[in-house]
C-alpha cells in the first residue's frame, strides 16, 4: 500500500491542471463576452439603419408634399396645394 502522503498527493488538484482549468475558463468567458458583443453591435448597426432608412423616407415625402404644394400654388394660387395633400397621402 502506497504511503498516506502518495495518496494524499494524488488526491489533491494539480497546480497545473488548476492553472489550465482556470485559463480555459477565463477563454470561454471572453469568447461569451466577445459573441454578446458582436450581437449587440449587430442590433445597434441594424437600429440605426432602420432609423436612417426612417429618415430618408420621412425626407423623401416631405420632398413630395412641398413639391405638391409648390405645384398647387403655380396652378391655382397661394394655398392651394393643401387641396391635394390628403390625396397625395393615401394608399
Amino acid at each position: 500500500m502506497p504511503p498516506a502522503s502518495a495518496v494524499k498527493r494524488l488526491l489533491e488538484p494539480n497546480s497545473a491542471q488548476l492553472e489550465r482549468d482556470a485559463l480555459r475558463k477565463e477563454r470561454e468567458s471572453l469568447r461569451t463576452g466577445r459573441e454578446e458583443a458582436l450581437q449587440s453591435n449587430d442590433r445597434l448597426l441594424f437600429q440605426l439603419t432602420k432609423s436612417q432608412l426612417e429618415a430618408q423616407i420621412m425626407e423623401v415625402n416631405l420632398e413630395g408634399i412641398r413639391t405638391v404644394e409648390g405645384l398647387g400654388e403655380l396652378v391655382h394660387g397661394s394655398d392651394a396645394g393643401h387641396e391635394l395633400l390628403p390625396r397625395f397621402g393615401e394608399g
